[in-house]
């Protein structure tokens, strides 16, 4: 009698059939979310990531190491290059004020002008009750 193939395992936790199981949690990755911790460490992990910030970011460098490679053979230092990989990316934008990097905002909070900017667009659009668009022209142009 031939060996059967067992290629798929029966999650635990939901009862459905995955092809993998995570090691930590003994979870399919679905439920493994739920459990909040981090699928290789085991660190605790709140919010909705499988990973923890630490293997999230060496994840990130990994996928990443050809275009950083390529950025740094150009003369460019390692944050340098990370910074462009993540511009390409187009996981950072550029700050209104200063020009500097930002996650999601306008204006980054680097600089005292920057973080003024970044005040006065709060106030004129929630306590003023300006538009964003007009709150943002204003600023702009008093810089």
């Amino acid at each position: 009698m031939a060996a059967l193939e067992h290629t798929e395992e029966i999650c635990p936790s939901c009862g459905e059939f995955t092809n993998v199981l995570v090691d930590f949690t003994g979870f399919c990755q679905e439920c493994s979310k739920s459990v909040g911790r981090c699928i290789i460490c085991g660190q605790n992990n709140p919010g909705k990531h499988l990973l923890c910030r630490k293997h999230r970011r060496e994840l990130w460098l990994t996928k990443n190491a050809d275009a950083i490679e390529k950025y740094m053979t150009l003369g460019l230092t390692f944050q340098q290059a990370k910074d462009r990989v993540k511009k390409d990316n187009g996981t950072k934008y550029d700050c209104l004020c200063c020009g500097g990097h930002t996650k999601a905002a306008i204006f980054c909070t680097k600089t005292a002008r920057c973080k003024a900017a970044r005040t006065r667009l709060h106030y004129l659009t929630n306590k003023k009750g300006v538009t964003h668009e007009l709150a943002l022209k204003t600023i702009l142009e008093s810089l």
